[in-house]
């Protein structure tokens, strides 16, 4: 069966248009050498977890990629995402930690309660509420 053709993106019709936005790896620390690295953010609610473990059973050991992956829980909430995820997966799972660095191969799951930033592969971790708003 044909699938039908898009519609081409048009001034009357910027939706359909197409950007290419360029990947900004970061660096990583492997061997003292300054790689460079593509990060994965992902973010998913309590109803994400079957998703989760879906792709990251599915993924395999040496794709390069540094994962990074936000929920939503409560603030003195103990997450059991990274044992769930770890049963599925052979990749090693951590708990993001403030001055991380994402590294390639890895998922970095965010801790409870708070915010999680990227500058230049590196995690920075925010309490929740005491985040300045402009």
């Amino acid at each position: 069966m044909k699938k039908p053709a898009k519609p081409a993106a048009s001034k009357s019709n910027p939706a359909r248009e197409v950007r290419k936005v360029p990947m900004r790896p970061a660096k990583s620390p492997s061997a003292g050498r300054e790689a460079r690295i593509p990060i994965v953010g992902i973010g998913a609610s309590a109803g994400g977890l079957e998703a989760l473990l879906e792709l990251f059973g599915n993924m395999p050991q040496d794709s390069g990629l540094g994962f990074v992956v936000v929920t939503h829980q409560h603030p003195g909430h103990t997450s059991m995402l990274p044992e769930l995820l770890g049963k599925v997966t052979t990749l090693p799972v951590v708990e993001a930690a403030d001055g991380m660095v994402v590294e390639p191969n890895r998922i970095h799951v965010g801790p409870p309660g708070g915010y999680l930033a990227i500058l230049n592969g590196t995690l920075h971790r925010m309490e929740a509420g005491k985040i300045a708003r402009a």
